[in-house]
């Protein structure tokens, strides 16, 4: 799926077993970041953020200042 906001554009794919929810705010976290430069990162950074918010993962205190920092650039 395509997502676009300012003018930028991704195309993401949907994991297996992932609602659309998920899928789609997943989508809006890594279009959202004002800098897109590793987008393999950015993936990667997604699904434990997806997982931070929907299944309530726990992970280390930078990781989860950075995901946390990261979601305030979503609106």
């Amino acid at each position: 799926m395509e997502f676009s906001k300012n003018g930028i554009s991704i195309i993401l794919n949907k994991n297996l077993g992932e609602s659309d929810e998920i899928f789609f705010n997943r989508g809006l976290f890594i279009i959202s970041q004002p800098k897109l430069n590793n987008f393999q990162e950015l993936i990667k950074l997604s699904k434990v953020w997806s997982n931070y918010k929907y299944k309530g993962c726990v992970y280390s205190y930078s990781l989860n200042k950075q995901i946390t920092d990261m979601e305030k650039h979503m609106d």
